[in-house]
């Protein structure tokens, strides 16, 4: 079933934080290039995306990271265009919660969305060793602490976004299917649909999540809030040219096609980006994942 948003003035929101829809492009006066007269913070110190060069690394060990997702998978997820991307967000009963690894408290999930170039050789937001993937998808979580998305993002930590790179493959991705046929339902800005099938958000992620890159950088969209810690997988997963194709045929606010939605690197400046391994002296239990009751409401 497919919901046009009649209030889409001010009320789609927009790619990472949740709140109200901004005014940018990816092109023209209101592109990358301008985004710092009306978004100051966008150019500030500490903005993604970044070159990573691995060599120039810190090579480090951590806790594994781990999602806590209370109840039944997989879950009920709605697709949105909100003119810069394709959004998606879960249904579950309780928060799906983000652990270990580089963060010192639990992240909620909030939402995740997906960037890509005009063509297959160019799409990620983020290089690693100065070469771009087909596409990059961002999971967005907030700190529990702050309650929400808007609070969180006053704040340096308010914000862990998982990045997953995805890279050509004929044989595409197995679990995109429900997400691609959804995208022709929301060919128009505003349009919602429900996907056709549950989605268990696991299933996105590569299957080796115990080396990761790490470090403090910004939303990559306006208003570009420096309050991201960045966990960048190094393996990557696969997507075919018909798979990434259709996220080129919505169509912004405007009626233009959004054939890119990426922004352009940022320097890097003094940060340091950090390689991280999983290592069993900092074990917080064996999984990656854990499952079970959760007492707490959800917000």
């Amino acid at each position: 079933m497919v919901f046009h948003q009649a209030l889409v003035l001010g009320i789609v929101l927009f790619a990472a934080t949740g709140k109200a829809q901004v005014d940018f492009s990816y092109e023209g006066e209101d592109g990358p290039d301008h985004w710092a007269e009306l978004y100051p913070m966008c150019g500030g110190s500490r903005q993604s995306p970044v070159n990573i060069q691995e060599d120039r690394t810190k090579k480090t060990s951590s806790p594994a990271l781990w999602l806590y997702y209370p109840g039944s998978i997989p879950w009920e997820a709605n697709l949105t265009n909100n003119g810069h991307t394709a959004l998606l967000k879960l249904n579950p009963a309780l928060p799906i919660t983000l652990h270990g690894g580089p963060l010192s408290a639990p992240y909620v999930f909030q939402q995740l969305h997906f960037h890509w170039g005009s063509n297959d050789s160019v799409g990620s937001e983020h290089a690693i060793n100065s070469h771009f993937s087909t596409m990059e998808m961002h999971m967005v979580f907030y700190k529990d602490e702050y309650g929400s998305p808007s609070n969180a993002a006053k704040y340096s930590d308010g914000f862990a976004v998982l990045s997953i790179l995805l890279d050509h493959n004929e044989n595409g991705n197995p679990v995109l299917p429900p997400v691609v046929w959804a995208l022709q339902r929301i060919q128009n800005y505003g349009d919602v649909t429900n996907l056709d099938t549950g989605l268990a958000l696991e299933s996105l992620l590569p299957n080796d999540r115990h080396l990761y890159y790490t470090y403090p950088g910004s939303l990559t969209t306006p208003p570009c809030d420096e309050a991201v810690t960045w966990i960048i997988f190094r393996q990557h997963v696969p997507i075919s040219s018909e798979q990434v194709a259709a996220f080129r045929t919505l169509k912004t606010e405007d009626g233009s096609l959004l054939t890119s939605n990426r922004r352009p690197l940022q320097p890097l400046g003094n940060r340091t980006v950090s390689l991280v391994s999983f290592s069993s002296s900092h074990r917080r239990g064996s999984a990656t994942r854990r499952r079970g009751q959760h007492g707490r409401r959800r917000q």
